[in-house]
């Protein structure tokens, strides 16, 4: 399942990605993993768990995995003169503890930011 950089509702199956700014060749993704992501900045407060860097020369997945914990909210940065283009995620398995977001775009710095559960659910 995918979804683009547009406001969608939340389900249990793939969650809802939104662009919440842009600037000059720098667009920032939420990817409400969790329904209450979009609702209350307690979700982003805490320090993240995941922290992870990269890019899109040869690859334009990014993967999600919270080592072993279930995917809180997560944030994405991308960087570059192609990160004109749209974010879709999606593929998240073993009880959302992993997930794939794919970038439309070659030439992407990516900063990926997940944070911790502030809640407990069994999404299998």
């Amino acid at each position: 399942l995918l979804l683009v950089a547009a406001q969608t509702h939340c389900s249990v199956y793939s969650p809802s990605v939104w662009e919440f700014s842009s600037e000059r060749g720098v667009k920032h993704f939420y990817v409400n993993t969790y329904h209450y992501c979009n609702h209350t900045k307690k979700a982003m407060e805490s320090e993240t768990y995941v922290l992870r860097n990269g890019h899109t020369w040869s690859v334009q997945d990014i993967p999600l995995e919270a080592n072993g914990q279930h995917l809180g909210c997560v944030k994405i940065t991308l960087k570059g003169s192609d990160a004109t283009n749209s974010l879709e995620c999606g593929n998240f398995r073993k009880n959302w503890t992993k997930g794939t977001c794919h970038v439309h775009g070659r030439a992407v710095y990516y900063i990926v930011k997940i944070y911790p559960n502030i809640y407990t659910y069994n999404r299998n």
